[in-house]
């Protein structure tokens, strides 16, 4: 076989259901003894393949490896082989709809313990990096140095082609359209953001940066730290983001700079704590340091936050989103102290709805909870649906509260 083909080739287990798996390779010959020689020592990648070899006896004779067909480029063999498994799916081995790159985890039967596995791993090899080893990482897939970007199964050239195929393919079967087309794209799918990232790296360069309380002498040392990438946080004018910044002048001469044997910074994700996409809430004079924060306190979900912000009622005249000032002039939220007051705000708003349900008239939810034997929630949520089953469920609002 000449050494400048690509095949696709077909590994028949000869059993009762006689099924098999298909693949493509430049080198058939080598591929065979690869697939010969794993499922013998049972450590196949295919675990549906190597399961079936098993209940055989590991018997190698009932292996046939049969080329289908050769091509002169790469990218026609894998666009075939794709093509072959997708017809042949349900009577195939092959875990993957993808000819290369694919996922072969998802229908793997112990893909749960493997990505808790894979989890674990990468946590620990991440842990054991330098600063500067973890932002040559960060940088290792932008663009055109995404492994996909040019030869995966997502490359411009590999779907362009593939496009081209099931473009041919819907046309003999009379099929309208193709699902598979959206997975085309123009450009890498990371190359926007990174480049943003790149141009952010670049304003900040070699500047002190002032965190939460301490300064850091460049930004690596901060991220390493915090274990999260600044650059967004550190030149946002969002409110939540004002404790991450370039440090000024004045910084400089009141903030010590961070000593990793002496203070401790809580690692917090992008769901905890004050970042980027947090929204932060007063509440009379409280501040709340994301909606989830001030949704907790008021047992409401954060959505239910938004709206009371939003409202017009004099009933949630006190909930507003946060302004510059407020970080300032404001006492932050801690639970222990704001509890009892929290507490009376809840039960303040839960009476001063009176709710009409089936003709009868109750000063407030709570009271109609009790007597119907109906929770809170769901009386509220009737008295606003416009079910009709419900239509006899209303509030009728307090003036002057």
């Amino acid at each position: 076989m000449s050494s400048n083909k690509y095949y696709v080739y077909k590994l028949i287990l000869k059993d009762k259901n006689n099924k098999f798996y298909i693949g493509s390779t430049h080198s058939p010959k080598i591929r065979k003894g690869r697939h010969y020689n794993e499922l013998g020592k049972g450590t196949h990648h295919n675990i549906y393949l190597q399961k079936a070899f098993d209940k055989v006896g590991r018997n190698k004779g009932l292996l046939e490896f049969k080329i289908i067909s050769e091509h002169d480029k790469e990218i026609d063999a894998q666009t075939e082989e794709e093509r072959l498994i997708n017809e042949t799916y349900d009577i195939n081995y092959n875990m993957s709809k993808y000819s290369k790159g694919g996922d072969n985890i998802s229908y793997h039967p112990n893909n749960k313990e493997i990505r808790k596995l894979q989890s674990k791993l990468v946590r620990e090899r991440y842990n054991k990096m330098t600063p500067e080893e973890r932002l040559q990482l960060s940088l290792r897939g932008l663009g055109d140095k995404n492994p996909n970007y040019k030869t995966g199964v997502w490359s411009k050239e590999y779907l362009e082609n593939t496009r081209e195929n099931n473009i041919k393919l819907a046309k003999e079967k009379g099929l309208k359209n193709i699902k598979s087309l959206s997975r085309y794209r123009k450009e890498p799918w990371n190359k926007l953001s990174n480049e943003k990232i790149i141009e952010r790296r670049k304003i900040i360069g070699d500047s002190v940066i002032y965190c939460e309380g301490y300064l850091f002498p460049d930004l690596m040392y901060a991220e390493y730290i915090y274990d999260v990438e600044l650059s967004s946080r550190i030149l946002s004018d969002r409110l939540a983001a004002r404790e991450f910044r370039i440090a000024t002048t004045e910084d400089l001469i009141k903030y010590p700079y961070y000593d990793i044997t002496k203070h401790s910074i809580k690692r917090r994700n992008t769901t905890e704590g004050v970042f980027l996409r947090t929204v932060m809430v007063v509440w009379d004079d409280i501040l709340f340091r994301s909606l989830e924060e001030a949704a907790e306190a008021f047992e409401i979900s954060a959505q239910g936050i938004k709206l009371r912000i939003k409202s017009k009622s004099e009933l949630y005249s006190k909930f507003r989103e946060a302004r510059e000032d407020d970080v300032d002039n404001l006492k932050v939220y801690k639970k222990l102290r704001d509890y009892n007051r929290i507490l009376a705000e809840r039960e303040r708003i839960l009476n001063t709805k009176r709710i009409s349900c089936k003709g009868k008239v109750y000063n407030s939810i709570k009271e109609a909870s009790e007597e119907l034997g109906i929770k809170p929630t769901t009386l509220s949520w009737r008295a606003r649906s416009n079910n009709k089953e419900f239509e006899d469920y209303f509030y009728i609002i307090k003036r002057n509260v």
